[in-house]
């Protein structure tokens, strides 16, 4: 057996949980349901998704997310308190993924509540982030913000993670567990105390696949029979063996046979029947995670009506979703933060269908947030965002996968403003849609519109910047249209009338690029001079003054510029040899030089 270090702990769980809260802060309240990762081929990719690219696997923690991608590399997003991100905790939190540190050849992944376990070659086990229970398998409770190996460990064929622990089976069809034990979950009675390197479970053989939950118990499924075991908390029914009492050792589920995948959530267990992709759940069933029309938890498996033809399964927190034959999905369960995907946040007793999900070949599900392996490897996310686990760039929840805009192909270019999108399509011409309280989308009208509109009369656009309320692009003879808010002058027509029709800028041709701040817009000319125009209460404008400007004025002392860029009152412009010259305010440093000034400064060390 394993090195222990002694904790209060219960049978039952209960206390190790206070625990966690008290003594842990980085798993505060975590319940988190990780995924287990076998090692599978996945099914042909059939189409597009939104994070990450090359993905083969994901698994999701409670605040974080990982993804298995290129050359068995791994890439994660969300909460990296203490290193659950593998990185070398450079951030606390990242919303886009960053890669773990000297990890390739992964074959498989888990993620516990903050911590996350690869296999990579010969079976070998690498782990990293919080380590309060030994979960990383190094004996010692030291946490590691970059991959370190579990020692002794070869021959590693699948990997689950719980709150606390990790567990993995071997070739040989026996696991080992290590980390926290207070309910059992490791399948060996050790008197509460955590083991921090892994440990046979006794008695335990032929098994294929292993799941672990975030409550405290573990699965796996019997590679010969389809059969499955569970040990450890059961106080809601979630060891499927007809009873609520706790076990130390593996014990059978009532009933099946024939599984084929399994996934473990906070308190609840699923798997598919290989021969008809129907699912059973059992276990705690407060919020429909269960799936079979009830809140009743379940002490044995019970069917999830109307389900066949399932691939995968991934259990969070508190809901469970699947992965169809034909790359659909459906969800079911708690969906407090979209984490369903069906564009809602009522939970759901039974199954309901992912909006806009197509091509999925993989699925898990953390806490409140559900992934998905799609075409090509991507990666798309829904759900709670808090710390960036959907790993869309922004802390902001999301209620439905996102997909490509209905009716919009032929795109040469894209720009966001602050609260609307415009594109360059076929001809030149503009399509704008999102908040229209100015005209900003410049189709006659100041009506929002959550579809893309047409900016009347544009053809030929080559270019295009969109401001805080305003919108501006380039076309034939460099010539500059723009329309929207005209607060401050930034539509460059000589008014500060706003227009909900493109107007043009007069006296200005020959323009190379523009850039659109809150409230002004700039311009290189092909000579690689620059214009600007509007709001210049910072000396954005970079002539000299703060007095804004309705017309274009010119750039003082800018020469050779070849590229421009404008974002709240601040102007930048890349000029000859690469030289960046900024102006404008510089409350943050974000001009790049020390102190305010209102002509173009070149930007310290480039």
């Amino acid at each position: 057996s394993g090195r222990v270090v002694r904790m209060v702990v219960s049978v039952f769980g209960a206390v190790v949980m206070l625990v966690v809260a008290l003594s842990a802060p980085p798993l505060a309240g975590a319940t988190a349901a990780p995924v287990s990762t076998t090692v599978v081929s996945p099914a042909p990719a059939q189409e597009s998704g939104v994070v990450a690219t090359s993905a083969t696997a994901v698994a999701l923690g409670e605040s974080h997310t990982c993804a298995i991608v290129a050359g068995g590399q791994v890439r994660c997003w969300g909460d990296n308190t203490v290193g659950a991100l593998g990185n070398g905790g450079t951030v606390a939190l990242s919303s886009t993924p960053v890669g773990a540190i000297g990890v390739s050849g992964a074959t498989a992944i888990a993620a516990g509540s903050a911590h996350t376990c690869v296999i990579v070659a010969g079976g070998q086990v690498r782990c990293w982030g919080s380590n309060f229970f030994g979960q990383l398998g190094t004996g010692t409770t030291i946490d590691s913000t970059t991959p370190v190996a579990v020692p002794g460990l070869s021959g590693a064929v699948s990997i689950a993670a719980g709150i606390g622990h990790t567990c993995v089976v071997l070739s040989s069809g026996q696991a080992r567990c290590w980390g926290a034990n207070g309910s059992g979950q490791l399948g060996s009675d050790s008197g509460g105390l955590s083991l921090l390197t892994p440990t046979p479970v006794p008695g335990l053989t032929g098994a294929s696949q292993i799941a672990a939950g975030g409550g405290g118990h573990t699965c796996v499924i019997l590679s010969a029979s389809g059969q499955v075991r569970c040990w450890g908390f059961n106080l809601f029914g979630q060891l499927g063996n007809g009873t609520t009492v706790s076990s130390f050792a593996p014990v059978g589920v009532v009933g099946v046979s024939g599984a084929g995948s399994i996934a473990a959530g906070s308190n609840h267990t699923c798997v598919t029947l290989s021969a008809s992709g129907q699912v059973r759940c059992w276990g705690g069933n407060f919020t429909g995670q269960l799936g079979d029309g009830s809140t009743a938890s379940a002490s044995t498996p019970v069917a999830v009506p109307g389900l066949s033809g399932v691939s995968r399964l991934g259990a969070g927190e508190g809901h469970t979703c699947a992965t169809l034959v034909g790359g659909t999905g459906r969800c079911w369960g708690s969906n407090g933060d979209g984490q369903l995907g069906n564009g809602s946040t009522s939970q759901s007793t039974v199954p309901v269908t992912v909006t806009g999900l197509a091509g999925a070949t993989r699925v898990a599900a953390g806490g409140d947030t559900t992934c998905y392996v799609v075409a090509a490897g991507k990666v798309q996310c829904v759900g709670q965002s808090d710390n960036g686990q959907v790993g869309t760039g922004a802390a902001l929840n999301s209620l439905v996968i996102q997909r490509p805009l209905p009716g919009l192909t032929g795109a040469t270019a894209v720009e966001l403003g602050d609260v609307h999108s415009c594109v360059i399509v076929a001809s030149g011409q503009v399509r704008c849609w999102g908040d229209n309280a100015a005209g900003q989308l410049g189709n006659g009208t100041t009506a929002d519109s959550s579809t893309p509109v047409g900016a009347i009369g544009v053809s030929g656009a080559t270019a295009i910047a969109t401001g805080g309320f305003h919108t501006c692009v380039i076309v034939a003879g460099g010539q500059v249209r723009c329309w929207g808010g005209n607060f401050t002058g930034q539509l460059g027509d000589g008014s500060t009338a706003s227009a909900s029709t493109p107007v043009a800028v007069p006296g200005l041709s020959g323009v190379s690029r523009l850039g659109a701040g809150e409230g002004h817009t700039c311009a290189t000319l092909v000579g690689g001079t620059g214009r600007c125009w509007g709001s210049n209460g910072d000396g954005q404008l970079g002539n000299g003054s703060t007095s804004q400007s309705t017309v274009p004025v010119t750039v003082t002392g800018l020469a050779g510029a070849t590229r421009v860029a404008a974002g709240g009152d601040s102007t930048c412009a890349v000029a000859a040899a690469g030289v960046v010259s900024c102006w404008g305010d510089n409350a943050s440093g974000q001009s790049g030089f020390p102190g305010f000034t209102t002509v173009v400064s070149q930007v310290v060390g480039i």
